[in-house]
């Protein structure tokens, strides 16, 4: 497949909005599919390889162009699928390589979603280089359910981002912990992220002693050299591993005789320790809504292909969401999160004591399930250089940059802890003293339940009339069609959500055999209704 002559590339000749291939190239015409993304609010037209099913296999390459802004911005979607997982290959990747001579400078897996996710490539070091872009689907369908396919959307050098008080400084290097890292950006602050840092924590034990990277596991302790005293410290990711609230139904932790799983506003998943040269140390306490957040239930939604963020009552109450700015002491990247960039949806900004730092150990809690996640560090102002790569020269957030933890300090979150708990759990004292009993509204024939006994008795008979009720309105007479859920209902992320949710009805379209719904409304299948007679599509039928 020979590449096109280096000329100047319009803009519009990176994307698909012509409804073509264009001046892209491939070995596999075939196979590649141009079409319009599926996204719920954005519009674009994406080329993925889809055109000979998930088992067509194939090379879509650019023409080449220079790098001319700091930033790349694009659409991404598919999966990588092997025997035992839906998204844990190595065989899909979309790739920024050097032209003429094909060095992989920039490399990343599909989300593992049918709905495209925005992301992005920092390109500051790249500036007036020439470039090209490959999609590579060589995955034939590994998996019996396929998840071997890749697209991408939208591709664009993207304007430098307005910086609020920007400030300009050299003197910011990133750790070097694992091998085959590249340059991402949280927010405006950089991070060298190597491949083994996005790894699940039992993954990275595995390889810790295969020498792809400096970390050391010890029992439950995560040691990580540093080796340099430092102005500030900045440590991506800061999250559970276990990133969810609770187990899946599946599991069936209500027999359990302990919750590791449960994981609440509070909750300590380990410490954090900057351990001296002089063998003294800083302890930081991970509390989750202080120093350790959510990223899969909170920044996109990790089931059923939703990939926009899931957080309410915080989106919409600006009262509740300043309680949680006031407590939660991370930066948070501005964009959704997608399934590969969870480990760099955060960053917590430290500052040390000015002795030489020895090491940073993550102590992981075991009572808990999960490990905390550190995936990679930035220092500013190093007085040592050895295992560090300079970022360069470039311009920060003043914000960004500021720490939101004193090392030395004393740390007790528990009071902003408290009103964050406050705000998103309900406790037995919100529930009202006396409950008023409703009655089904005028046209909707039902079966009458009333529980007898105190307030909780009457509340139970009020959700038997609006479970029925909801049931009526999700069923159409004229049609037959027994809707899964309703517009805009809450959705909370999936079964294991953290108690945030989106007003997204995500289960609406669907009609599902398995559901029990339909089996409960048998109160209102309206048998005197002269459209129900005449139509022959019963409830769950129609799926």
């Amino acid at each position: 497949m020979a590449l096109l002559a280096g000329a100047a590339v319009q803009a519009s000749e990176l994307d698909f909005e012509s409804g073509t291939l264009g001046k892209w190239q491939t070995d596999k015409p075939q196979v590649w599919q141009v079409s319009a993304m599926n996204h719920p609010s954005e519009k674009a037209i994406a080329a993925c390889s889809l055109g000979q099913g998930e088992a067509g296999t194939g090379t879509l390459r650019s023409p080449s162009f220079t790098i001319t802004s700091t930033r790349q911005a694009f659409f991404i979607a598919g999966a990588d699928g092997t025997a035992e997982n839906t998204n844990d290959g190595e065989s899909n990747f979309f790739y920024l390589k050097s032209h003429p001579d094909g060095e992989i400078l920039r490399k990343m897996s599909p989300p593992g979603t049918a709905v495209y996710s925005k992301a992005q490539w920092d390109t500051v070091d790249l500036l007036d280089r020439k470039v090209y872009l490959e999609l590579v689907d060589g995955n034939p369908g590994l998996n019996p359910r396929g998840f071997a396919w890749i697209g991408i959307a939208g591709y664009h050098q993207d304007e430098d981002a307005v910086i609020s008080d920007p400030v300009t400084r050299d003197d910011l290097y990133g750790v070097d912990i694992d091998s085959e890292a590249e340059v991402v950006l949280c927010r405006s602050v950089p991070f060298s992220l190597g491949q083994k840092g996005t790894l699940a924590p039992h993954a990275m034990i595995a390889i810790s002693n295969q020498g792809d990277t400096t970390r050391r596991f010890e029992g439950d302790k995560e040691i990580i050299p540093i080796g340099t005293s430092a102005e500030s410290l900045y440590l991506l990711g800061m999250i559970n591993s276990w990133d969810f609230g609770l187990a899946h139904w599946g599991e069936h932790p209500e027999f359990w005789d302990e919750r590791p799983d449960q994981i609440f506003v509070g909750s300590e998943i380990g410490q954090l320790e900057i351990r001296y040269a002089d063998g003294k140390s800083d302890i930081v306490p991970l509390k989750i809504g202080a120093t350790a957040w959510f990223v899969q239930a909170w920044a996109y939604g990790p089931t059923h292909s939703w990939t926009q963020s899931v957080q309410e009552p915080f989106a919409s109450r600006t009262d509740y969401r300043k309680i949680l700015d006031d407590s939660l002491k991370l930066k948070e990247q501005p964009s959704n999160a997608t399934s590969s960039t969870v480990p760099q949806h955060f960053y917590l900004a430290v500052k040390p004591r000015s002795e030489k730092i020895e090491s940073i150990i993550i102590h992981n809690n075991t009572k808990l399930r999960g490990r905390p996640v550190v995936s990679a560090i930035t220092l500013a102002n190093p007085n040592g250089k050895k295992g560090l790569s300079a970022f360069g020269k470039r311009t920060f957030s003043k914000a960004d940059l500021e720490p939101q933890i004193t090392s030395s300090a004393k740390h007790d979150f528990s009071p902003q802890l408290k009103k964050l708990a406050r705000v998103l759990y309900t406790r037995e004292s919100d529930l009202p003293k006396k409950v008023e009993l409703i009655d089904f509204p005028a046209g909707i024939k039902a079966a009458k339940i009333r529980f007898k006994g105190d307030r909780f008795a009457d509340m139970l008979s009020n959700i038997w009339v609006a479970n029925l009720t909801t049931m009526a309105e999700k069923f159409k007479p004229e049609t037959g069609i027994f809707w899964e859920s309703t517009p805009k209902y809450p959705w909370y992320g999936g079964y294991n959500g953290i108690g945030t949710w989106a007003p997204v009805g995500i289960y609406y379209p669907g009609v599902f055999p398995r559901c029990s719904d339909h089996y409960a409304s048998l109160p209102l299948r309206l048998v005197d209704s002269p459209e129900r007679s005449l139509n022959y599509i019963d409830f769950v039928d129609n799926g």
